[in-house]
């Protein structure tokens, strides 16, 4: 399991995601720009749907 938690006041950059899989669906090569430390989804090959659910529904801080 690895986590990541970028810096709140810059962090700029993109992490690319080969496969996750939460609840029992896949999601595949997730990418996510970071600017100014905010997350922006930018595509998946499977599952971005998927993805932007999990953030919908989480409880806690979010920032997309």
């Amino acid at each position: 399991m690895v986590f990541v938690a970028p810096l709140h006041h810059g962090t700029n950059g993109r992490v690319i995601f080969d496969l996750i899989i939460r609840e029992g669906k896949r999601i595949v090569d997730l990418e996510l720009d970071f600017r100014e430390g905010r997350a922006h989804p930018v595509r998946a090959k499977e599952g971005l749907e998927h993805y932007l659910d999990l953030v919908n529904h989480a409880s806690g801080d979010k920032d997309l």
